[in-house]
């Protein structure tokens, strides 16, 4: 093998934690994905029963948030967005180039869609573990974001893409967050809060990073991504940040 091909292969097909691989590339690109996703969300309905979890067991202050969280989902079942997954994840390939060696949880995924997106840009099937109230794929595990049965120090990474509109306990998610995720392991989330907060935990989560300050005292760490998209509606916040625990 020549060493001009061995140095566009290193350039080109390797990839680096910045640029997607020759594979990576085409398999991010929207027809590809698209066909991907389809044969698999078509595979799973005839395949896979889908579960839900019981509302009623849901730790909120209400049932109201966990039923409009199923029966949302269940209608948008099809749906994926890209744009908003692919900015995160962008910033963590440039921030974390490792944050694929670790453990990750995705929490509210609702479909693959997130999942396939992760896989594609390195992160390992195998490492990956998600959560939600609905499962349409064995990928999915059913859970409770506000009480997560995994034991403390589980995960290198947590993602947890606009979850937080279907709660109104959003201090008690955070905080299982930060038991299960390593000391020093990042929380990546993005979410709405819009203009006129519709509860407490909206007008909470408007205040963005300090908010998360304020509930984590001493608990945040190193902050990879700090982003305040103002709209008419309202603001949305794209967070990254490393969570820090206290040594005893």
């Amino acid at each position: 093998m020549s060493r001009a091909f061995k140095h566009v292969r290193s350039k080109f097909w390797r990839g680096s934690h910045v640029r997607p691989r020759i594979w990576q590339a085409l398999l991010l690109s929207p027809p590809v994905f698209g066909l991907w996703y389809t044969l698999r969300r078509v595979w799973w309905k005839l395949a896979y029963r889908p579960r839900l979890y019981d509302v009623h067991q849901v730790k909120t202050k209400t049932v109201d948030s966990a039923a409009f969280a199923v029966k949302h989902n269940l209608e948008q079942s099809w749906r994926i967005t890209r744009t908003r997954t692919e900015r995160l994840i962008a910033i963590l390939r440039l921030a974390l180039p490792k944050a694929t060696e670790g453990r990750v949880l995705v929490i509210g995924p609702r479909n693959e869609g997130e999942l396939l997106l992760m896989r594609a840009y390195g992160f390992p099937a195998k490492r990956m573990t998600a959560i939600d109230l609905i499962s349409l794929s064995p990928n999915i595990e059913l859970a409770d974001m506000h009480d997560l049965p995994f034991a403390d120090n589980s995960f290198d990474l947590c993602y947890a893409c606009f979850i937080f509109s279907y709660t109104d306990r959003p201090e008690d998610v955070i905080r299982e967050v930060h038991r299960v995720l390593r000391p020093g392991g990042t929380f990546v989330t993005g979410y709405a809060a819009p203009k006129e907060g519709r509860n407490r935990a909206d007008r909470r989560l408007g205040q963005g990073l300090r908010f998360f300050r304020e509930l984590l005292p001493n608990g945040i760490g190193e902050v990879y991504l700090n982003l305040t998209d103002s709209q008419q509606t309202g603001d949305q916040f794209y967070l990254a940040f490393a969570m820090e625990k206290s040594v005893t």
